[in-house]
């Protein structure tokens, strides 16, 4: 492209070198009523109007390459730089318990419940032992709002008059849990079932 626009430049100014030399010879032809003259000024106004076209267009051109199409970075939610470790550490724990079904008083990869797994990631993923029922889980830590929720909260459900459920915040608005029906399992804490079986959030590590 460059090499092209160079090309044109030489030949347009040979071209303007012969227009000013031809102009000058139009001048004595046209005392003596030369037809020629006239041929020649209107190829050189052709010559013109093509010069003005080309840089028009190059201008145009140079416009629009230097225009640039910027978008809107997606939000993506990204744990507080303090709160990274625990995070890492609940994926962790999830990629080894992920379907793991959920068995009533089990405590194995073969099957577990709640309060079992919250006991057992929280003694692997951060090497502290807390009680093994939901209802002694619910009185370790303290206790804080449920808009302040972070990674390795423990967060608690009335499931009924007589069922706690248990489990623990991994990501924003998220949870890790054993499901009676599903097994081990991330669940939302907004999903409509578990916003209406909210109890508390405590928190163990600060």
């Amino acid at each position: 492209m460059l090499k092209n626009i160079l090309d044109f430049l030489q030949n347009f100014f040979f071209r303007l070198l012969r227009f000013a030399r031809n102009d000058r010879h139009c001048e004595e032809q046209q005392r003596n009523n030369d037809c020629h003259c006239e041929e020649e000024r209107r190829s050189n106004l052709s010559f013109t109007k093509t010069l003005l076209f080309f840089f028009l267009a190059l201008f145009i051109f140079a416009g629009c390459s230097s225009k640039t199409v910027t978008t809107a970075p997606e939000a993506v939610y990204e744990p507080k730089k303090e709160n990274t470790w625990v995070s890492k550490a609940l994926h962790k724990e999830y990629d080894k318990w992920c379907e793991t079904p959920y068995k009533y008083g089990g405590q194995t990869l073969q099957g577990t419940d709640c309060s079992s797994l919250v006991q057992q990631v929280y003694q692997d993923a951060f090497g502290i032992k807390i009680p093994r029922t939901s209802v002694e889980q619910a009185q370790i830590g303290y206790e804080v709002p449920r808009n302040s929720c972070k990674e390795g909260d423990l967060v608690f459900f009335k499931v009924d008059s007589k069922t706690r459920h248990s489990g623990i915040m991994i990501d924003k608005e998220k949870f890790l849990h054993a499901s009676t029906t599903e097994g081990v399992k991330i669940s939302q804490l907004n999903d409509p079932y578990w916003k209406s079986k909210y109890l508390q959030t405590r928190r163990v590590i600060p």
